[in-house]
């Protein structure tokens, strides 16, 4: 470099949580690099970092220690959306103090798991990210269940999980993304790793019809969800609805008349390429939402697939872990040592919740999300939004989804309630009661309309315009906003033991939620 370059100084932090302990976490430095950038030298084209970020790092610990050259920036560290953030500003010299802070849980989850079941690492032909950084990025981000879904191949992230000493904080459950590129891309875990078959034993899926597939795994007792099954741009024909042309009616769902061949895909002309063997629907995709209606009739059919919401991530600064995640009803609050069958029988059941930010519980005199409740007259369903101050939301729905009635909600402003253990939470309760008439199912939508930054990094800015003002006050473009929506609810009216469905068909909506080409974000 030239001799007018400024040398790097070092940014140095120690971030503890609520009792003075260690735990993993995150630090964004934001702020205008003095020097201009390339992506070449950075060697992070595959990966770039958001707008007006200048360094993204992990800890096991909460112990930062990075050079960057002299100037003024805001470090702000983050351990997910349970978490409180700490943002201090920062001048970087060549004797800067050491930050310190606390990162206090605010969000009481007790009962639940955070997983991530849609995650690829240096196994993926599409991504760079060592495996050890990538179980290191899930356990900053607050993720507590991590399941390998690497493209035609079984991942078992337990070692590295190990080495970085992150047991106590991580479970892994290895898996496969099985990347049909003619007919749609589902997941199946957990798998057993087989070190000594090709790809670690992953699923040989060629010539297998998506029903055979769905069969398969879970005639085995194993998870089989369909990813991103409408817009998300996705190598190949990967939206799995899409090829299928899925389309519903009083009777249920059926293959439309724009549907692929199966001769045209190499299967057998009678291949029963829509399969009823789906066990989870993976209904947002790190930003987009494109499987909610879908979601509905199917419930409104009788077949209660169970949503869930994944990272789908290839990167660290783009898509990180855990945006977003499934909040699992396991009544268990310690990862280390989850079986497995445990996390099967959960999302058997439709025990979760999918969580861009907030985490929302649902109950109906003693159910809970995923059971069904025998009604006996006045049903008092009882809903609880919870998140950290910087992921706002301001309209939550209680919702029939059964006749898609909002039953209960709508624009509302949060309390901010004092955590336990330090720090302050927004929080938001709501009591319902009414008479069913008919069987039901409930959900629970939330949704924010300001944005997550600078809490969640991503925006759309243009980095030209951004100065460390414009950062400071988020006045950003495009940045991510909270989404949550509950599994159903059921309501046995008649007491008959069953749910009849109500063959409710809402139209197609995926156009209506926000999508992102994921592949040049920025």
């Amino acid at each position: 470099g030239s001799a007018d370059e400024p040398l790097p100084c070092r940014l140095t932090a120690t971030i503890r949580g609520s009792a003075d302990e260690p735990l993993p976490c995150r630090l964004t430095v934001y702020g205008v690099d003095p020097s201009p950038a390339s992506l070449r030298l950075d060697g992070d084209g595959f990966d770039p970092r958001p707008p007006g970020v200048v360094a993204l790092v992990d800890s096991v610990d909460g112990a930062f220690s990075l050079a960057l050259e002299p100037g003024e920036y805001q470090a702000v560290f983050t351990r997910g959306p349970e978490h409180s953030l700490v943002s201090l500003p920062v001048t970087v010299t060549a004797d800067t103090p050491a930050l310190t802070g606390t990162l206090h849980r605010v969000v009481d989850s007790a009962g639940h798991l955070s997983g991530d079941f849609h995650v690829h690492a240096q196994s993926s032909p599409d991504s760079q990210i060592l495996n050890a950084d990538r179980a290191l990025n899930m356990a900053a981000e607050g993720v507590e269940i991590l399941v390998s879904t690497d493209h035609a191949f079984v991942t078992d992230y337990a070692p590295v999980v190990a080495a970085l000493g992150l047991q106590d904080w991580l479970t892994t459950v290895p898996g496969q993304e099985i990347t049909t590129f003619d007919y749609g891309h589902f997941n199946g875990f957990p798998l057993p790793l087989l070190p000594d078959r090709h790809n670690g034993g992953a699923l040989d899926w060629p010539g297998m019809s998506p029903d055979q597939i769905a069969s398969t795994l879970t005639d085995e007792g194993r998870i089989f969800q369909v990813n991103h099954p409408r817009a998300v741009p996705a190598p190949g024909e990967g939206n799995y609805f899409n090829n299928v042309d899925l389309q519903f009616d009083a009777d249920g769902p059926y293959v439309g008349s724009a549907a692929r061949d199966p001769l045209a895909v190499r299967l057998a002309a009678d291949a029963r390429m829509l399969t009823s063997n789906i066990v989870a629907l993976e209904v947002m995709t790190w930003l987009d939402v494109q499987g909610l209606a879908d979601w509905f009739n199917f419930q409104n059919a009788g077949m209660p697939f169970t949503a869930t919401g994944n990272s789908d991530t290839h990167t660290l600064n783009v898509e990180s872990s855990g945006w977003p995640r499934n909040f699992v009803r396991v009544d268990r609050d310690d990862p280390a040592g989850l079986p497995p069958e445990d996390l099967v029988l959960a999302l058997q059941r439709g025990r979760n919740t999918v969580s861009f930010g907030p985490f929302v519980t649902l109950e109906a005199d003693g159910a809970g999300v995923g059971d069904t409740l025998i009604a006996d007259g006045e049903v008092t369903a009882s809903l609880r939004v919870q998140a950290p101050t910087w992921i706002p939301f301001d309209r939550v729905e209680l919702i029939d989804g059964s006749t898609n009635t909002v039953l209960a909600g709508g624009d509302v402003v949060p309390s901010v309630v004092a955590a336990d253990g330090g720090g302050e939470r927004l929080e938001f309760t709501l009591e319902h009661a009414f008479t069913p008439t008919d069987d039901l199912w409930l959900t629970v939508l939330v949704t924010g309309s300001q944005g997550l930054f600078p809490g969640l990094p991503y925006n759309t800015s243009d980095p030209a315009t951004l100065s460390l003002k414009a950062i400071r006050q988020g006045q950003v473009e495009g940045p991510a906003t909270a989404f949550a929506l509950t599994n159903a609810l059921f309501v046995d009216a008649d007491g008959d033991g069953q749910i009849t469905p109500s063959r409710l068909v809402l139209p197609q909506d995926f156009d209506a939620w926000r999508w992102e080409d994921r592949t040049h974000p920025y």
